[in-house]
């Protein structure tokens, strides 16, 4: 099992799914979100659901009452690791680490490498320290509280965006 810290994974899982071209999760999710928490949207926006914006996927994420989606459901609730006996748990942080360490375990690193990352895009992480401080600090924990049980679990720290702590 692989984890990554559980603001980061939110702040991806809206990367990939709102900010890309993917009318699936536009429609499936897009229109109620700013159907929900955009005044006066237009037109296009409430039909298509393609500009969702940041801050209106976490007021989603904080207010909703429906079951998450597997790209941004908590993993302690996707991956059941209190059920599941995982044998190992590595981290994104460390992925090319931990994954180099899998294979070996699995007898395989003659075999197979992990590949070292060839993308060029900008790292979430760093998007993280410009966007989040753009919520409030209410905003960051009632986030935070969602995720609470898997920051324990995989031993992640409070997101202190704020310069706070």
């Amino acid at each position: 099992m692989f984890v990554r810290e559980p603001l980061e994974r939110v702040l991806s899982a809206y990367r990939d799914k709102f900010t890309l071209n993917n009318s699936y999760f536009h429609k499936l999710f897009g229109r109620k979100i700013i159907q929900m928490f955009r005044e006066n949207a237009n037109r296009t926006s409430q039909a298509k659901g393609n500009d969702v914006q940041f801050h209106e996927f976490v007021k989603y994420l904080t207010t909703t009452k429906e079951s998450f989606e597997p790209h941004w459901k908590q993993y302690h609730k996707l991956c059941h690791p209190c059920i599941v006996n995982y044998t190992i748990i590595g981290k994104y942080e460390t992925l090319y680490k931990d994954s180099t360490y899998v294979l070996q375990r699995a007898g395989v690193s003659h075999k197979v490498t992990f590949p070292k990352s060839g993308f060029h895009h900008r790292k979430t992480s760093d998007l993280a320290h410009e966007i989040y401080p753009k919520l409030s600090e209410k905003t960051i924990h009632k986030l935070w509280q969602l995720y609470s049980v898997d920051y324990d679990m995989f031993d992640y720290s409070y997101p202190d965006y704020h310069g706070t702590g």
